[in-house]
Parts: structure tokens; C-alpha cells; sequence
């Protein structure tokens, strides 16, 4: 679906799209690097693997999804 906004005389287009983060359960090894690298988007859960828990900084998750050993974490 796309919006068009009206900004002065400018006319943008923005296409409506959600991005979520995700954690893979059956991949994540528990290490922590997600959590220590973005306290508020991931946790560890009760069984020491990450999950998330805010999708507000898609950035920060983007860094942490370089950074996680076994590729578990996907922002699309």
C-alpha cells in the first residue's frame, strides 16, 4: 500500500511497511550478545535464549543481528 504525503510543495510517497524483528528459537545458542548489545529490544528468556521484547529500535537490532554467531535474528 503506498501514501502519499504533501510536505510544501513536495510530494513523497511511503510504502506502509512493518518491519519485525525475530528471534529463532531453534537457532539461538543463548550467548547474549543481542541483549547486551540492545537491553531494551531483546531478553534472555527462562530458557537462556533471547527473545524479543520491544520492536521500537530496529536500528540497534540491525547491529545485533551482525553481530549474533549463529545468524538467529532476522529484521524484515
Amino acid at each position: 500500500m503506498l501514501f502519499y504525503l504533501k510536505n510544501h510543495k513536495h510530494l513523497k510517497f511511503l510504502r506502509n511497511h512493518t518491519i519485525m524483528i525475530k528471534v529463532n528459537q531453534e537457532t539461538c545458542i543463548g550467548c547474549g550478545t543481542c541483549v547486551a548489545l540492545c537491553p531494551q529490544t531483546f531478553q534472555l528468556n527462562d530458557g537462556g535464549k533471547s527473545e524479543v521484547i520491544s520492536q521500537d529500535d530496529t536500528e540497534c537490532a540491525k547491529g545485533a543481528v551482525a553481530s549474533c554467531p549463529v545468524q538467529a535474528i532476522t529484521v524484515e
